[in-house]
């Protein structure tokens, strides 16, 4: 940016925009305070890394506030605070939340922009313009979000398709919201938004559908573990809370099945009325069928689903507890999320559900993506036996960022 070298912030077809703007600016900030910063180095790495996270954590934070005032308009104030308190208290959540990277980023600017859409669907041209502005966000984090675009266009037909003009006021309001923050804060847009946009998507579409991933499942290793890698992580990654909750959900549909055969009745009154658990099981079914579709397969990418999980676990809860008891129920689900972040700090990003018995069984069902974990002990553990020592790097090219030619 400062050699106004436009083009080459695209560097990834993620494309992370959102996270360079937010680590980046604090960076600058802390290196125009203090000379000694301006380089990176082995010495000052560690508090500019630190500063980065930080900041991060502190955005993302924002969010989640933001988003309980949205959902409040879509349940009620206590709803959406427990509802972000459920799925945020997830430890498997909290660990990624923690790392310097994307993907609870882009869970919540999706799901911001999915709530905002929902309200935008309803009439409200306000919302159908910052809903744009949410999505573009969480485009501009990762590329997968452009299906959030597309669900909250199909809601907006959905949900006013007898007053076509309605519709394409709506529609031109999200898509216009969408386009203005990405050209406002991607300045590779500014040079070559066709070749951009069309290489983010193609990239995209290279590495995270055809090109696989490394991955154990169940003892095998594999580029492609198949359609029940995601379900089997529903199982292992989130507490056995929200896991519980949704088992009651699922229950609680048992008394439907029955009625299928009225279903051609009811296809005649189609669309039916569209409500905020509907566009979630939507964007659950489609998001599920996008990420087992691709042959690239990573426990993180399950991060995005959280959200609508929690929603669903807690119908299930509610559906089964009695309103006298739902405040005790509450009380006893956080706190429960709570202790299992103590048993597993300073690495809930490696959680595993306790039902798997330990952590060798976990790794056994699906194995850990290591992604940096341990090496701050591995590096203390080696300063106190060796005192400074060169490594290699396994993956030098996120280092090679850093240090020139990885060294």
């Amino acid at each position: 940016l400062k050699q106004h070298w436009w083009d080459r912030t695209y560097q990834h077809y993620h494309p992370g925009v959102t996270l360079m703007w937010i680590m980046g600016s604090v960076i600058e900030i802390a290196r125009r305070i203090n000379p000694d910063l301006r380089v990176y180095n082995k010495d000052n790495f560690l508090l500019l890394h630190t500063l980065a996270k930080y900041s991060l954590v502190f955005v993302q934070l924002i969010i989640s506030l933001g988003l309980m005032g949205v959902l409040g308009k879509i349940l009620d104030r206590k709803k959406s605070f427990i509802l972000v308190a459920f799925f945020s208290l997830e430890p498997f959540f909290i660990g990624n939340s923690r790392l310097l990277h994307l993907d609870v980023l882009l869970t919540l600017l999706l799901f911001l922009g999915l709530a905002l859409g929902f309200l935008g669907g309803q009439g409200s041209k306000k919302y159908a313009f910052l809903s744009g502005i949410s999505l573009g966000l969480a485009f501009l984090t990762k590329s997968v979000a452009i299906g959030g675009l597309l669900l909250v266009s199909f809601y907006f037909f959905w949900s006013n398709y007898k007053n076509i003009s309605k519709t394409l006021i709506l529609e031109i309001l999200c898509l216009g919201g969408f386009l203005f923050i990405i050209f406002a804060i991607f300045p590779a847009m500014w040079v070559s938004p066709i070749s951009t946009f069309k290489e983010i998507l193609n990239s995209a579409e290279r590495v995270g559908v055809r090109k696989g991933h490394e991955q154990i499942f169940f003892g095998v290793e594999t580029t492609d573990p198949g359609i029940f890698f995601y379900p089997v992580l529903v199982f292992l990654k989130t507490s056995p809370i929200l896991f519980g909750g949704l088992v009651l959900a699922l229950i609680s549909l048992i008394p439907l099945f029955p009625q299928i055969k009225n279903l051609p009745y009811k296809l005649k009154n189609f669309p039916p009325k569209p409500d905020f658990g509907l566009l979630m099981f939507i964007f659950l079914i489609g998001y599920f069928i996008g990420i087992t579709y691709s042959t690239k397969k990573i426990d993180r990418y399950l991060i995005p689903v959280f959200p609508a999980l929690a929603y669903f676990s807690l119908l299930g809860y509610q559906r089964y507890i009695p309103q006298a008891k739902k405040n005790l129920a509450i009380l006893v689900s956080l706190s429960g999320l709570l202790f299992l972040n103590f048993a597993f700090y300073p690495y809930q990003f490696t959680y595993f559900s306790p039902l798997v018995g330990n952590a060798k069984n976990a790794h056994w069902i699906v194995a850990q993506k290591p992604f940096g974990i341990g090496v701050p002990l591995l590096k203390n553990r080696m300063v106190s036996n060796y005192g400074f020592a060169s490594l290699a790097f396994y993956d030098p090219k996120p280092m090679s960022m850093i240090y020139p030619s990885s060294k």
